[in-house]
């Protein structure tokens, strides 16, 4: 089983461990599930079952509730993926979050035949109805950047253009909030401002005075306004995104 390489650019959290470590296979939970949909591996399109930080799957399964209640899209029956647990042992850098089963990559979610979400960005950033299947990989991101401070998704490199890599190492235990100085964060909030709310700022990675004020301004439409730097700001504008892929 695969998993991508992420080395984060975020600030740790609270309840958060600074760097990857490697655990053994043993140590982590199995799981067949995601609260009750069944994982399986994206390769061969077979159910499986995955190696996890129990936390973590606990994590997984309090998102994928928030996700099925607030998106309004249809309820998965199978979500797809890369890998969870890598081995790293032999190894002299164990930097992955994979390594200590506190990752996971996201590839697809199926609902009978009915494949609704497509994070396979490499499949699909060339179709002519390219726009509902990016609002949808858009409000699945952040469903996910709701619970987790570390959302790998195709604007940061080209490894992460078939899969969004999620973990917990930087938001721990925690909900995430937001830091200004993730490139991650900054890129996925310039994305929903996009490609969700149709307020256009160019997709830079900065924190800079046209993403402060297209967030703001979002946050304005929401309801909650402020600034995205605002405690609960980060809940409340991603949150409010994740109903805007239906």
């Amino acid at each position: 089983m695969t998993g991508c390489s992420d080395q984060g650019d975020s600030t740790g959290q609270s309840g958060a461990t600074s760097t990857a470590y490697c655990v053994d296979r043993a140590e982590l939970a199995t799981r067949e599930r995601i609260a009750d949909v069944r994982l399986a591996y994206e390769e061969t399109n077979q159910f499986d079952s995955v190696r996890i930080d129990g936390g973590f799957a606990d994590q997984l399964d309090e998102w994928l509730g928030f996700f099925i209640e607030n998106s309004g899209l249809p309820r998965p029956d199978r979500i797809r993926h890369f890998g969870t647990w890598v081995d790293g042992s032999g190894s002299d850098n164990c930097t992955s979050w994979h390594n200590s089963g506190r990752a996971i990559d996201f590839t697809r979610f199926v609902a009978g035949d009915d494949e609704f979400v497509s994070l396979r960005y490499d499949q699909w950033r060339d179709r002519d109805d390219l726009e509902q299947i990016r609002r949808r990989y858009w409000a699945t991101a952040a469903s996910l950047c709701r619970h987790f401070s570390y959302v790998v998704t195709y604007l940061y490199n080209d490894a992460h253009a078939n899969h969004i890599h999620i973990d917990n190492g930087f938001s721990g235990s925690s909900m995430a909030w937001f830091t200004s100085g993730s490139q991650t964060q900054v890129q996925a909030a310039q994305a929903i401002c996009t490609y969700l709310f149709d307020v256009e700022v160019e997709i830079t990675g900065s924190w800079d005075r046209a993403t402060r004020r297209a967030t703001d301004q979002v946050l304005e439409q929401i309801g909650v306004g402020g600034s995205l730097t605002d405690d609960g700001a980060w809940t409340e504008f991603t949150g409010a995104a994740t109903g805007r892929g239906a």
